[in-house]
């Protein structure tokens, strides 16, 4: 990460062959502009990979930008933020 916001780091139009993005859309209260961005960095055939939070998957919102979704898992059981020491730990469903 960078002390700059991803639009102002990301911005040039079909630069990446692949993006991936883990716990990171939930970053921000516009998911559809974080989609759009990804979407317009990629290069043509370029593959986005997300893994974090379900709350992107009923919005349907990258099918909707373009994507193409192959292969989506629903529900994948993490933990995030948890030691055997600590008295609480995250857990979230994921996509």
């Amino acid at each position: 990460m960078v002390a700059r916001g991803f639009f102002q780091v990301y911005d040039k139009a079909n630069s990446w062959d692949s993006v991936c993005t883990v716990f990171f859309i939930d970053t921000t209260a516009n998911v559809i502009n974080y989609v759009e961005s990804i979407y317009d960095i990629l290069k043509p055939g370029g593959c986005w990979l997300n893994f974090g939070q379900t709350a992107l998957s009923p919005l349907n919102c990258p099918v909707k930008v373009g994507f193409v979704i192959p292969n989506e898992q629903l529900d994948v059981p993490v933990s995030y933020a948890q030691h055997s020491g600590a008295i609480a730990s995250y857990h979230y469903n994921c996509v």
